[in-house]
């Protein structure tokens, strides 16, 4: 299967996230849930870890992986 065929592995709405905020409703370890735009999502971060409740941004989305970071306030 290969992209000339129509598949693709990342599902296209999620690319609409980047750059958004939201807050991480898990402790980020670094893997876990964040709501965004009130949806629910798996993200992941660079490695840090993020405590429940703390506000977020996404910076990235690659294939289905959708990456955040703190948000410094």
């Amino acid at each position: 299967m290969s992209k000339k065929k129509g598949v693709v592995s990342q599902a296209k709405e999620l690319e609409t996230y980047l750059h958004m905020r939201g807050i991480a409703v898990t402790d980020l370890r670094p893997a876990g849930m964040a709501e965004i735009n009130m949806k629910r999502l798996d993200v992941v971060t660079d490695g840090e870890y993020i405590e429940a409740n703390t506000p977020v941004v996404v910076t990235e989305v690659t294939g289905n992986r959708i990456v955040v970071h703190k948000i410094e306030t």
